[in-house]
């Protein structure tokens, strides 16, 4: 790789920062075909950076610290609303308003563009923080190796995001993910798979007890995918910037309700 590649590479990663997290990072990146393609494709990596904070913060809190479960959950969950900027759920809340408004799907988008929240949006919103502190209470409390879904959970919603721009059918031909897909290169889709099966072979070969665990997390997460592409297809025609952060947050909740049930019924 030269030296051209590589900054194209690491401009790629400052951008997908830049737009998924709070991490400052004050550098200018360029919007291309080269970096727009090659932020999507890092979408999982950001996941996965996201997990490395949430972990080390969370062995903090609960290895040093010694802070009862209830309270680390609750600051873990705080962390990474706090890394996102609440982002994804911003676009939790657009989308849920215009789901329960029963409208047709034109109506629906405009009511997602609305900076207005409606009602909807917030009794959402309460019953995924309180789905998502719960699940990862239990995790917390139920698993020695607690880090692990800590670590991955992240990556995996990530994946899921990079999926949908990259096989997704946009809603309209405008907005952020219309923008993004526009000036995806055709080679970027292979990353999707190359990330599968790069972290599964990490695992397998590093962390081999909880291969099956990460199978798992990896077929569900295939499994919302394939689901939210007939959904949002359904609901709005297609994706948008905010059906990939619905995508983020939901997929996160189910991921996080798995390694709970899992844990549950002693299966990991």
């Amino acid at each position: 790789m030269n030296n051209h590649e590589k900054v194209g590479k690491l401009d790629g990663l400052i951008l997908a920062l830049q737009l998924l997290t709070t991490i400052p990072i004050k550098k200018e990146v360029p919007w291309t075909k080269k970096t727009a393609s090659t932020s999507v494709s890092l979408y999982p990596l950001v996941g996965l950076i996201v997990g490395c904070v949430a972990t080390v913060c969370s062995l903090f809190m609960i290895e040093w610290l010694m802070l009862p479960t209830t309270i680390s959950s609750f600051f873990l969950l705080l962390l990474i609303v706090a890394l996102t900027g609440g982002l994804h759920l911003d676009g939790w809340m657009d989308v849920s308003d215009g789901i329960f408004s029963r409208q047709g799907k034109e109506r629906k988008l405009t009511i997602m563009k609305d900076s207005r929240v409606g009602a909807f949006a917030v009794i959402s919103l309460f019953f995924l923080l309180i789905g998502k502190y719960l699940f990862i209470f239990q995790v917390l409390e139920m698993a020695d190796q607690y880090w692990f879904y800590i670590l991955f959970i992240p990556f995996f919603s990530r994946w899921l995001m990079a999926g949908a721009l990259m096989f997704g059918k946009p809603a309209r031909e405008e907005g952020m993910a219309y923008s993004v897909q526009q000036n995806l290169m055709p080679q970027t889709q292979l990353s999707f798979y190359f990330w599968g099966v790069l972290i599964l072979a990490f695992i397998f070969l590093l962390l081999s007890t909880y291969f099956l665990i990460a199978l798992g997390l990896m077929i569900i997460s295939i499994l919302i995918l394939l689901v939210s592409f007939s959904f949002f297809r359904k609901q709005f025609g297609g994706i948008t910037g905010d059906t990939l952060g619905t995508l983020v947050e939901g997929g996160e909740v189910i991921l996080w309700l798995f390694a709970s049930l899992l844990l549950y019924y002693g299966m990991a």
